[in-house]
């Protein structure tokens, strides 16, 4: 489950086409916040990797292999379980790629817009069907994390996080009751595909600090030298 703190359902587009950009902002508006770029090379530059987004619209655009490349990236920060959407030219290189990062849908061009804008309806309606609009969290141990304020709360006690203990404890959020292994965490909070020895030793680091605060061992679970993995115990 996602937290979000509004009712708002983000989605990206990738697409150079800009009649199917146009479309989906005359259709989607007050409820959907639409992030849209015509090409990975701007989208890569411009995007908050850390933002969560519901469904992710990809063209491919052309024969490189930009599109899986940046979806990979995207994946590994705040989405992996976002409903990713393709449209292609159909070659079999393309659906194997589709397929590889789980997208849920392959639209072949020429794009129907009319079809394209009836799946991503029902897709939205599933969505925001299972969402809690909250900004708080309940954790194991009845620990309460807060999204504003970055920090975890119990009772009396407000236990400010720094700013890699709430982006760690924040992936560990975003996949509720999955495993997040080093590599994913890396990018993550620190922005680099790099996985040296260092910040494998930064992100225990982490752990271990968010354990000490909270004097939890049960909010977040080791998979030894694999990752962590956290368990949401209810709504707040």
């Amino acid at each position: 489950m996602v937290n979000k703190a509004q009712n708002i359902l983000n989605l990206l587009v990738i697409d150079s086409d800009s009649n199917t950009i146009s479309s989906l902002n005359d259709i989607f508006t007050s409820d959907t916040e639409i992030t849209s770029f015509k090409n990975y090379e701007t989208a890569l530059k411009k995007i908050d990797l850390k933002k969560h987004f519901d469904i992710i619209i990809a063209n491919t655009i052309d024969s490189s292999n930009s599109w899986i490349n940046f979806l990979k990236l995207v994946r590994a920060y705040a989405n992996k379980d976002s409903v990713v959407i393709i449209i292609g030219s159909g070659d079999i290189k393309d659906l194997l790629y589709a397929t590889e990062i789980e997208a849920e849908k392959y639209f072949t061009k020429p794009i129907d817009s009319e079809k394209l804008i009836e799946y991503i309806q029902k897709v939205k309606d599933r969505v925001t069907s299972t969402y809690e609009y909250c900004d708080t969290i309940l954790l194991q141990d009845d620990w309460v994390y807060s999204f504003s304020q970055k920090s975890c709360i119990k009772d009396d006690l407000n236990i400010k996080l720094t700013k890699n203990e709430a982006a760690f404890l924040e992936a560990l959020i975003h996949n509720n009751n999955k495993v997040v292994t080093y590599e994913e965490l890396k990018v993550y909070i620190y922005k680099t595909r790099n996985l040296r020895s260092d910040k494998i030793h930064a992100i225990r680091t982490l752990a271990r600090n968010l354990r000490a605060k909270t004097n939890s061992k049960n909010m977040i679970s080791t998979l030894n030298r694999i990752g962590y993995k956290l368990k949401i115990k209810d709504k707040v």
